[in-house]
């Protein structure tokens, strides 16, 4: 017979997930960021020049 999981270590787990998905969305989002702005300063000197 399987044991079955305890219900607070799934919890546990799940929370963690998501703590984890959410640091990695704020990364992305940083980088993300961080490229655009690149892009936007490239762009103006561009235009500028």
């Amino acid at each position: 017979m399987a044991e079955k999981p305890h219900p607070y270590g799934a919890k546990r787990n799940a929370l963690r997930s998501d703590t984890v998905t959410t640091a990695v969305k704020a990364q992305i989002k940083s980088t993300l960021d961080q490229q655009i702005d690149a892009a936007v300063d490239t762009a103006l000197v561009d235009l500028s020049g």
